[in-house]
C-alpha cells in the first residue's frame, strides 16, 4: 500500500510543477498507477471500479502462508473478530471436534486401580469435560497442543494438567538431532526475554510434518483462504441484490422537458412504484437478470466442496443438502467422517496415553495414588456409528457362535466396552442366574410336596 501511496504522491508533485496530462512524465506515472491499483482490485465485489483493497489480503491466492498468519487467522476467524469467514470456520471447527473425541476418553485397563485413578486424574482435570474439548480444539486451531503437568496437591489426583498454547506464549520446539520427535526444550516470549519451559510437558502434533515440529497446520488451518472467500462471495451477493436486485422505473420521452418533469415527480416523492401515471412519456419497469446472482452462487458452492474434501465434513451437513446424491446413505457418509478424523484420532490416542502415564507417576509421587496404581493400561477414542455395530456383530456374531473367534475379540470392537470388566459381569450374571434356577427349583420341589401332602391327607380321609 505504501508503494501506491508514493506514486500518488509523486502525481500530486507533478501537478503542482505544472505538468498537464499530456505531459510524458505525468502518463507514465498514470500507467504505473492504473497497473497497481488493478493489481490490488477485488474484481469479485461490486464497488470493484472504483475503491481498491489492502493489499495484505487478495481474492485470488492464499493469504495465509507462514505458520503464525495460520494460527492468527484461525482464532480470528474462530472468535469472528475478523472481516471474512467466520460465520463458517468456527462450525467447521467444532464438528470436527465432535468428530475426533466426541465420545470422551476411554481407559482400558486389567488392574481396577490403574482404572480408579485415571477416571480420578481424568475427572479432577475437567478432562471427561469442558478442558478435553478446549484441548482438541486447540489441536483444530493450532494443529499442535503443549499439555503441561504440574505437581499439585490441592488437586485431589495431585497433579494439574494444562494447555499451553502457541496463541499466547509463541513457543518455539527443539529437538534433538536427526529425531524430530525428541523434545529437547521448549521456549516461550514472556515479555522482552525468552524463557525456557521448566514443566514437564507432553507435546500433541496434529498437524505438519515430522521434520519442522514448528510448522504444523491442521486440516481446518488450510481451508482459511477459502472460509474467507466463502464469505466474501457471501456478502458480494449481498450487495448484488442490494445494489441491482431492485426493480427500477424507466421512462421514454419525445422532448427533455417532459423527462425533466417525470424525474422531478420521482425525486420529490410525488410518485413512487404502484402508483398509477398517464402522461405524454412511455413508462416501464426494469430489473436486473439472473445471471450475476448465479455467477457468486457458482463460487459459494466450490468453496463449499473444497471445504468439504479437506474437513471430511459431509457437504450436506454445511447446509447444501441439494449437493448430496440421492444414492448417498448415513453408513458410507459416516465412514468417510471416520477416515477423515482417524489420523487425528490415532495421534490423540498415543498423546493421552503418555500424558496420563506421567501424570500417573506423579500421583504417586505425591502420594495421591498407591503404587498399586501403576499397570498397563490403554486409552482410545471410539468412533462407531449404529450402522458400524450392527455390521459388526452380523460380521463377528456367527463365528462367535462357531466358536471361531472369542467373545472378547467382539466385546472389543464395541466402545466403551472392557472386556475384561464385561468377562466378571458376565460370570456374575451367570452365578445369579444359576441361583435364581435353584430357587424356583426349590420352590416348585416345595409346591409339588406341598401339594402331594394334602392329596394324601384328603385320601385318607
Amino acid at each position: 500500500m505504501d508503494d501506491l501511496k508514493d506514486l500518488y504522491e509523486k502525481r500530486v508533485a507533478l501537478k503542482i510543477k505544472g505538468h498537464n496530462f499530456l505531459s510524458k512524465e505525468l502518463r507514465t506515472l498514470n500507467r504505473k498507477i492504473k497497473a497497481t491499483e488493478e493489481g490490488v482490485r477485488d474484481i469479485l465485489t461490486t464497488n470493484a471500479a472504483t475503491l481498491s483493497q489492502s493489499l495484505t489480503s487478495v481474492v485470488d491466492k492464499n493469504n495465509y502462508k507462514t505458520y503464525a498468519k495460520k494460527v492468527q487467522g484461525a482464532y480470528e476467524m474462530y472468535s469472528d473478530s475478523c472481516d471474512y469467514g467466520g460465520e463458517i470456520f468456527g462450525g467447521v471447527v467444532d464438528a470436527r471436534v465432535s468428530f475426533i473425541g466426541g465420545e470422551g476418553l476411554s481407559i482400558v485397563s486389567k488392574n481396577e486401580n490403574t482404572k480408579k485413578w485415571l477416571n480420578k486424574i481424568i475427572k479432577d482435570n475437567h478432562l471427561d469435560g469442558s478442558r478435553f474439548v478446549d484441548t482438541i480444539r486447540t489441536g483444530e486451531l493450532e494443529g499442535r497442543n503443549l499439555l503441561t503437568l504440574k505437581s499439585d496437591k490441592a488437586f485431589k489426583a495431585g497433579v494439574k494438567i494444562r494447555s499451553f498454547r502457541y496463541a499466547d506464549y509463541k513457543y518455539k520446539i527443539f529437538s534433538k538431532g536427526y529425531d524430530k520427535d525428541i523434545v529437547e526444550k521448549v521456549v516461550y516470549n514472556e515479555g522482552a526475554s525468552e524463557t525456557e519451559l521448566k514443566e514437564d510437558f507432553v507435546l500433541v502434533r496434529v498437524g505438519g510434518t515430522w521434520n519442522d515440529p514448528n510448522n504444523t497446520p491442521s486440516k481446518s488451518m488450510k481451508i482459511l483462504t477459502d472460509c474467507e472467500n466463502f464469505s466474501r462471495a457471501k456478502y458480494d451477493f449481498r450487495k448484488n441484490n442490494h445494489l441491482f436486485g431492485r426493480t427500477t422505473p424507466w421512462v421514454r420521452t419525445e422532448d427533455e422537458q417532459t423527462a425533466r418533469n417525470f424525474t422531478d415527480a420521482v425525486s420529490s416523492g410525488d410518485w413512487k412504484i404502484g402508483d398509477g401515471y398517464a402522461g405524454p412519456a412511455e413508462l416501464s419497469l426494469v430489473a436486473p437478470g439472473s445471471d450475476s446472482s448465479k455467477v457468486i452462487t457458482d463460487e459459494i458452492t466450490l468453496m463449499v466442496r473444497v471445504i468439504s474434501a479437506m474437513t471430511g465434513i459431509p457437504i450436506h451437513w454445511l447446509a447444501w443438502p441439494d449437493l448430496m446424491s440421492n444414492r448417498a446413505t448415513a453408513e458410507n457418509l459416516m465412514e468417510a467422517v471416520k477416515a477423515a478424523t482417524q489420523m487425528e484420532r490415532l495421534i490423540w490416542e498415543e498423546a493421552f496415553e503418555e500424558l496420563l502415564y506421567k501424570a500417573l507417576i506423579m500421583s504417586v509421587d505425591a502420594g495421591k495414588a498407591p503404587n498399586a496404581a501403576i499397570d498397563d493400561f490403554e486409552v482410545r477414542l471410539p468412533f462407531i456409528s449404529i450402522a458400524e455395530i450392527k455390521a459388526i456383530v452380523g460380521a463377528l456374531g456367527g463365528l462367535v457362535d462357531k466358536r471361531y473367534v472369542s467373545i472378547e475379540t467382539l466385546q472389543s470392537k464395541i466402545p466403551g466396552i472392557d472386556p475384561a470388566i464385561e468377562k466378571d459381569r458376565l460370570a456374575i450374571q451367570q452365578e445369579e442366574k444359576v441361583q435364581q434356577q435353584v430357587n424356583e427349583n426349590e420352590m416348585l420341589g416345595n409346591s409339588q410336596q406341598n401339594n402331594q401332602q394334602n392329596n394324601f391327607a384328603n385320601n385318607q380321609k
